[in-house]
C-alpha cells in the first residue's frame, strides 16, 4: 500500500537582526570645539543615532542582540548623545589675560540660562575641559639699597669717673679733683694755690701775663706757635721720632719714664735710683749697667715752664724691680714752687698715660714704683 502523504513542517524564517547604520562623519563646516554642534533629533521611526567616532581611537560596533522578536514598530524614545570622550579632542590653547578672572569656557549655546527649544533633547553639561598648565609668573620687583639707619646724635661725652681712695690725693690724677669718701669718685674742687701742684688759678699767677696763660692748675705759653717754632716745642708733631712735648721741651719717651714739670723759678731736682741701687741725679747723669740715664736738666732762674726727664730705653738691661724716686728743692728763690711728679711706660713708638702721678711743693718724699 502507498504510504500517506506527510504534510512538511513550515521551516520558520531565521530572523534578521538588524542592521547598524552607517556612521555619521562630522560635519566639516562645524565650528572646532569648544562650541559643539548638537545632532539632529532623530524621526519617530528613525533608529538609533551613533555617536560620532573619536578622532583618535574608533568606538567598537555594539555587539549584535540576540535572536528575539523584531521590535515592534513605534515611536522610539530619543537617545541624547553622549559628549564627546575628553581624550578624543585635543582642545585648542586658550590664552589667559594676566587678570585674576578668566572669561567662561561654555559657549552661549549651552549656558545653563538658556531656555532649550521644545522637542530637543535636554543639553547635557559639557564635559570639563581642563586648561592647558602654565608656568606661575614671577615677578622680580627692582632691589632697594638697604635704608640708611638713622643718625642719632651722640650725647656729649661725660667723662667716666674714677674710682680713688679717700685721703690719698694721688688716687686723684686731676689736681682740681679730690675723692669722695662716700662714692669713692674723683670730684671736681674749686682751685686754690694751697692745693700741691696747683700752679696757677688765674693769668697773673703765672707772672708775666704777656708770655704766658693759665690753664688751671698749670700755667701755659702764650706765644707758642706750632707752625713757627725756632727753640723747644708746642705740639709732639714739632718733635722728632721718640720724643714727647713737655712744657715746650722735646724729651725722651721711656719704659720707665720719670718726668717733674713745674713753672716757677725754684731748682728742683729729680733723682731715680734703680734695682740695682744706682742713683741717677744731675751729679750722676747715666747708669752703664741699667741703661738709664738723666736726660733732660733744668736750673731754673726766673719764672718759667721747667721740666727734668730720666729714661730707661734698652729694655734688655733694664732691670725689674722696685725703683724709688723723689724730689730735692736744691735752691728755692722765694716762695716753693708746685710741681707734678709723673711715671710713664711709653718707650720709642710707645705712648700711654701715667702709671703714677704725685703732686707738691719743695722737697718730697720717697715714691716706689715697681717694674
Amino acid at each position: 500500500p502507498s504510504p500517506e502523504p506527510t504534510e512538511p513542517e513550515p521551516i520558520e524564517p531565521e530572523p534578521t537582526p538588524p542592521q547598524s547604520p552607517e556612521p555619521t562623519m562630522p560635519d566639516p563646516t562645524a565650528p572646532p570645539f569648544p562650541e559643539p554642534s548638537l545632532p539632529p533629533a532623530p524621526e519617530p521611526n528613525e533608529p538609533e543615532p551613533t555617536p560620532p567616532p573619536s578622532l583618535e581611537t574608533s568606538m567598537p560596533d555594539p555587539p549584535s542582540p540576540e535572536p528575539g522578536p523584531p521590535p515592534s514598530p513605534g515611536p522610539t524614545e530619543p537617545v541624547p548623545t553622549p559628549p564627546p570622550s575628553p581624550q578624543s579632542t585635543t582642545p585648542e590653547p586658550t590664552t589667559f589675560s594676566p587678570e585674576p578672572s578668566f572669561p567662561p569656557l561654555i559657549p552661549p549655546s549651552l549656558s545653563p540660562m538658556s531656555t532649550p527649544t521644545p522637542g530637543t533633547p535636554p543639553s547635557l553639561p559639557p564635559s570639563p575641559v581642563t586648561p592647558p598648565t602654565t608656568m606661575p609668573i614671577t615677578t622680580t620687583s627692582p632691589s632697594r639699597p638697604p635704608s640708611p639707619s638713622p643718625t642719632v646724635s651722640a650725647s656729649p661725652s661725660v667723662p667716666p669717673l674714677v674710682t680713688c681712695i679717700p685721703d690719698d690725693p694721688s688716687s686723684c690724677p686731676n689736681l682740681l679733683e679730690e675723692c669722695d669718701p662716700v662714692t669713692r669718685t674723683c670730684m671736681p674742687i674749686a682751685c686754690n694755690l694751697t692745693i700741691p701742684g696747683v700752679q696757677c688759678c688765674e693769668d697773673i699767677d703765672c707772672g708775666d701775663t704777656t708770655t704766658f696763660v693759665c690753664e688751671p692748675p698749670l700755667c701755659a705759653s702764650l706765644d707758642c706757635d706750632p707752625d713757627n717754632v725756632t727753640i723747644g716745642c708746642c705740639i709732639d708733631e714739632n718733635c722728632e721720632a721718640g720724643e714727647v712735648c713737655v712744657n715746650e721741651v722735646c724729651i725722651l719717651r721711656g719704659n720707665p719714664r720719670f718726668t717733674l714739670t713745674w713753672f716757677g723759678d725754684d731748682d728742683l731736682d729729680l733723682h731715680v735710683i734703680t734695682p740695682g741701687g744706682v742713683e741717677i741725679f744731675w751729679n750722676n747723669r747715666i747708669d752703664e749697667i741699667s741703661g738709664g740715664f738723666l736726660d733732660f736738666d733744668d736750673l731754673g732762674g726766673i719764672p718759667s715752664l721747667r721740666v727734668e726727664n730720666t729714661v730707661f730705653q734698652v729694655p734688655e738691661t733694664t732691670p725689674n724691680g722696685n725703683y724709688t724716686y723723689f724730689v730735692v728743692n736744691f735752691q728755692q728763690r722765694g716762695e716753693a714752687d708746685s710741681w707734678t711728679l709723673e711715671v710713664f711706660e711709653d718707650g720709642v713708638g710707645e705712648e700711654g698715660l701715667p702709671i703714677q702721678t704725685r703732686f707738691g711743693e719743695g722737697s718730697s718724699t720717697d715714691f716706689t714704683y715697681v717694674r
